[in-house]
């Protein structure tokens, strides 16, 4: 793969050799001897700089060469922000399972490639001017303008140094989609990165009809990735105004014959068991597209639709009896990395399991069953959270796009009726990354907390009272939808909003009532986000009102 394995240009200078390794990223920048106080070093603080504080991993040596060859290229400005990018940002947006490609790949491409080089340091400006920030900053702050140059000009180099798309340049050209989808998923433009992840995955189409190995970079690394893109954007049941999808979904794993997915009889590692889980989310999207569209004409379904989506529900519990199979296999030995690994693949498999009990639960009382789903849940994310390798501030918290915390959490502070319990899982949404592939989560804290609030109110307490544990809102008093519209009215912080909430007082098949009230919701350093909207709405065929039974018995054994 010639364009992922270029060798490196001749340095053009030496690394400074008159900065400590060890030393903090201003002082490493400013090419000064830092004295490595913590949690700020003197250094700084005594000449009233702000001390971006340290590296989150050691780095090797070759590694540190090689970052003092891309910041010898470029103006001051540029170079800080990629050495932030490198230094700070790669470990974060790599998470759990894309170490190789943000601390690896995309480091040895930005030595070569101007594109890659220019977003990256346009990610890395962002990071550094937003991803630090407790407060709101302006839309059109120095850093962002910076951004948006550098992203401007990461398109004209594209466009300029590889007008055509063939084979030798396919893999360059999906990781910069990769990284145009990363950068306007950090700037909230939905539509633009789920257009950016259909074109990569357009690329990978191409890719494999040149026959690419199996054990190529493109397939391990960047698949994945625009994989797990895919499904938490324009994929989801919420988000299909976003863009529109191909029905030719990108697998990792082959497919037989038959067209259907083919997955390992024993998974390896919480990495291959998270691919497949993937693999097994998009094909599962299909099978739940097949159903919106033919229920749309008919009542019934034809006998072929039947067989394949009962085909679609043992996939998904094989996947499960696998993933079980290897934690009982492989857990003893995991370091923990693999743990953390296990846990983010377990609660992308509760998210999947979440959103498909919203077309199965008929009340939200029937939510009730799945308070041993909640309790686990919460388990995970207090572990994952308590990392403190992983999340050592809040930088480290500005924005994840391998792990869904903000969706299980969601459903949790929503859906639970036990006041501690959700109270436990609202604690945890709000300390969380901000963002959330193209999610603002201070905004969905806001919305939970505010429907909390509005249903224990039925218990007749006083303001601010934690209900006793045995002390469940009715389900008359239950929300079961909301919608926030924008408001004409801002203030130089909150945007005003109007939050509409939908209960049903008399049952599921009654007439619904509302209730609006302003809402002033916390604007995003980031920029402009997509408003807030309710990412578990049913399907058609689940809705109230509008129940296709047959079709709810048939989906009834998928993601169990």
């Amino acid at each position: 793969m010639d364009a992922l394995s270029r060798s490196p240009r001749p340095r053009q200078r030496r690394f400074g050799s008159s900065r400590s390794r060890k030393g903090c990223i201003t002082c490493r920048f400013r090419h000064t001897k830092c004295d490595e106080g913590k949690p700020a070093c003197h250094q700084c603080t005594s000449t009233g700089r702000r001390c971006d504080g340290y590296m989150p991993r050691p780095y090797s040596l070759s590694i540190a060469r090689q970052l003092g060859q891309v910041t010898a290229m470029v103006a001051p400005a540029e170079a800080r922000a990629l050495e932030f990018f490198f230094r700070r940002s790669a470990t974060h947006l790599a998470g759990y399972f894309g170490d190789s490609f943000w601390t690896g790949t995309v480091l040895q491409l930005s030595l070569t490639e101007p594109a890659i080089r220019n977003v990256v340091a346009a990610i890395g400006t962002l990071y550094e001017a937003k991803g630090s920030l407790s407060s709101p900053s302006p839309e059109h702050s120095p850093g962002e303008s910076l951004a948006l140059r550098l992203y401007n000009r990461a398109i004209r180099s594209t466009i300029e140094t590889t007008p055509t798309v063939d084979a030798r340049t396919l893999p360059l050209q999906i990781v910069i989609r990769i990284l145009f989808a990363a950068l306007e998923f950090f700037r909230q433009n939905a539509s633009a990165a789920s257009l950016h992840v259909i074109n990569g995955l357009t690329l990978v189409r191409l890719y494999r009809q040149h026959g690419s190995s199996r054990a190529s970079c493109v397939e391990l690394e960047l698949v994945p990735i625009l994989m797990s893109f895919s499904s938490t954007t324009y994929e989801r049941a919420a988000l299909k105004h976003l863009a529109a999808p191909s029905r030719e979904k990108v697998y990792f794993n082959p497919t037989d014959a038959h067209g259907r997915l083919v997955l390992p009889r024993r998974f390896s590692s919480p990495k291959e068991s998270r691919v497949a889980l993937l693999d097994a989310i998009l094909y599962s999207i299909n099978a739940f597209q097949d159903l919106e569209e033919i229920t749309r004409q008919a009542p019934l379904i034809s006998p072929a639709l039947q067989n394949h989506v009962l085909w679609v529900a043992q996939m998904t519990q094989r996947w499960r009896v696998t993933f079980e199979d290897m934690v009982q296999r492989k857990q003893s030995t995991w370091s923990p990395a693999d743990r953390n690994a296990c846990d983010a693949t377990r609660l992308l498999w509760y998210s999947v399991r979440l959103g498909t009990d919203r077309h199965r639960v008929g009340s939200e009382c029937g939510w009730d069953t799945l308070r041993a789903h909640y309790e686990t849940i919460v388990q995970i994310a207090e572990r994952l959270l308590g990392d403190l390798q992983h999340f050592p501030d809040e930088i480290s918290k500005t924005i994840t796009l391998d792990t869904w915390l903000m969706y299980p959490l969601h459903v949790v502070a929503w859906k639970c009726r036990w006041p501690h319990l959700r109270r436990r899982a609202l604690d945890l949404f709000r300390r969380i990354p901000k963002h959330e592939y193209i999610f603002y989560v201070p905004h969905y804290v806001a919305i939970c907390s505010r429907i909390m609030d509005f249903e224990e109110r039925s218990l007749g307490l006083n303001a601010d009272t934690i209900p006793d544990e045995d002390w469940l809102p009715p389900d008359t008093a239950r929300v079961y939808d909301f919608v926030v519209a924008p408001q004409s009215t801002t203030t130089d912080t909150h945007p005003l909003y109007s939050l509409t909430l939908m209960m049903l007082p008399e049952g599921p098949e009654g007439e619904p009532a509302f209730h609006t009230e302003p809402l002033w919701l916390p604007p995003s350093p980031a920029g402009p986000t997509i408003t807030p909207f309710n990412v578990m709405k049913r399907r058609s065929w689940s809705q109230t009102g509008m129940r296709n039974q047959h079709v709810l018995d048939l989906v009834g054994g998928i993601w169990v």
